[in-house]
C-alpha cells in the first residue's frame, strides 16, 4: 500500500490515499477527506443534496456493481 502525500502543502499523508472510492454516482480519491479538512475545497452543491438524500449512508454493492463500478473507473483512467 502506497502513501500518498498533499500535494498543496504537504500538510498530511494518507496510507492507500490513490484508492477510489464511490457510491455508485460520484467518485473520489481516499485521500479527498484530508484536503476538504486542510484546505477551503468544496464539494458541489448537487452532491451534497445527493449524499444528504440518502442520509449519508453508503449504498450496499452486489458483485456484480463492484465489477461495473471497476471497469467504468478502469477505462476512465487508461492510457
Amino acid at each position: 500500500m502506497e502513501c500518498t502525500e498533499d500535494l498543496i502543502g504537504r500538510k498530511f499523508k494518507v496510507l492507500g490515499g490513490s484508492a477510489t472510492m464511490s457510491d455508485g454516482k460520484y467518485f473520489w480519491r481516499y485521500e479527498a477527506g484530508m484536503y476538504l479538512r486542510y484546505y477551503p475545497i468544496r464539494v458541489p452543491d448537487e452532491a451534497i443534496t445527493y449524499f444528504k438524500s440518502r442520509h449519508w449512508d453508503p449504498p450496499e454493492f452486489t458483485s456484480a456493481k463492484i465489477a461495473e463500478l471497476e471497469r467504468v473507473l478502469t477505462s476512465m483512467f487508461e492510457y
